[in-house]
């Protein structure tokens, strides 16, 4: 019975993800912008970012926090922290290319920190949603 109990602690312990589980291309959803500056898509997505919240009430730690951020490489990486139905979530946005230029690839993936865990928020379409609505995007 120990045998099991250990093997399956090393099982969740090998499932975590954190914010350098995160990148370019892996597993995010993606929107195009036009028309807009790259400052007007950072300030969007980093406000963006600032501005969610959980949605479950028995949540104690619902908003994400920026860990990271680099303007120069387009990157924001984001996070929360556990809560009592979550261990917590990562979330990178990441836009390419990051100077100004007619066109820019916006992505955002959500990951949560335990494989396992069902209960954890998906941050992806909240905030395609609310970077869009800020840049006036469809």
């Amino acid at each position: 019975m120990r045998h099991v109990l250990f093997v399956a602690l090393l099982m969740g312990l090998t499932a975590c993800a954190g914010t350098d589980d995160l990148g370019r291309g892996k597993t995010g959803k993606s929107f195009m912008v036009q028309g807009r500056s790259y400052d007007q898509v950072w300030d969007a997505a980093r406000s963006a970012v600032l501005e969610q919240t959980g949605d479950q009430a028995l949540e104690v730690e619902k908003n994400l926090h920026i860990q990271r951020e680099d303007k120069a490489r387009g990157e924001i990486i984001a996070s929360t922290g556990m809560s009592f139905l979550s261990w917590g979530e990562v979330v990178g946005i990441y836009i390419d290319p990051p100077q100004n230029a007619p066109m820019y690839r916006v992505e955002v993936e959500s990951r949560t920190k335990m494989q396992t865990n069902v209960f954890a928020n998906n941050w992806e379409d909240e905030i395609i949603a609310d970077i869009k609505r800020k840049l006036a995007v469809q």
